[in-house]
Parts: C-alpha cells; sequence; structure tokens
C-alpha cells in the first residue's frame, strides 16, 4: 500500500490502523514523489491511499495521471472535508472510497481487507 498525504502523522497512525493486516506500507508525502513510484513501475503498490490535498497539487492530479498512464489500481481517497463535491470529482476520476479525516479504523481496515480479498493471487 502506497500512503500519499503531506502529514507525516497521518501516515504513523495508519501504519496503526493496518498493523494487524501485516502490509508493507510506503509513503510519499508529495504527488511528484508517488508519480514516480507508480508511474515509472518501480514498486508492486495493491493500493493508493491518497490523500486530497498533498503539498502544492491536488490528489485529483495524481488520478489524472495514472488514467492518462493506463495504470489501473484501487485508490482510496481521504480527505479533511467531507464536501459532496470533492467526493463526487474523487469518484468520477477512479477512487474506490472516500474517506474524510479523522479516519474511521474499523471502516478503513474493512475496506483494505476487502480489495485485497478480491486481488488475484
Amino acid at each position: 500500500m502506497l500512503v500519499v498525504d503531506d502529514d507525516k502523522n497521518i501516515f504513523h497512525a495508519i501504519e496503526i490502523i493496518l498493523e494487524p493486516l501485516k502490509l508493507k506500507l510506503k509513503y510519499c508525502p508529495t504527488i511528484k514523489c508517488a508519480e514516480k513510484l507508480l508511474i515509472a513501475g518501480t514498486a508492486a503498490i495493491d493500493i493508493l491511499l491518497l490523500d486530497l490535498a498533498v503539498d502544492i497539487r491536488s490528489g485529483l492530479d495524481l488520478l489524472d495521471s495514472l488514467a492518462s498512464s493506463n495504470i489501473r489500481i484501487p485508490v482510496f481517497m481521504i480527505s479533511g472535508t467531507d464536501a459532496a463535491l470533492p467526493a463526487a470529482t474523487a469518484m468520477q476520476k477512479g477512487a474506490l472510497y472516500y474517506f474524510t479525516k479523522p479516519l474511521d479504523s474499523k471502516e478503513l481496515v474493512a475496506r483494505v481487507e476487502q480489495v485485497l480479498a478480491l486481488k488475484p493471487e
């Protein structure tokens, strides 16, 4: 799983929440970092957990980059806002789920387990 958020405390919280699943988590503080990993294909990523607002760019920019590069990956968008428009836009651009901060740990674990269960071995 790749976590893209400019707040490293969010990454540490996600590490704690998902610890029982024993996932290998990677962290990118910027969209540029994530683009390098995902578009270059240098890392096997099962799920992308993407903040809506990362550094000076939007997580929606990364969704556009993935689509234009024909990269298909389950994306969980996270945001500090529960406004309907960003959530709808994220879903239209390919996000599978939209979570608001603070994260609901039980729902996050359930959704990650659900996606991983559908992954071909």
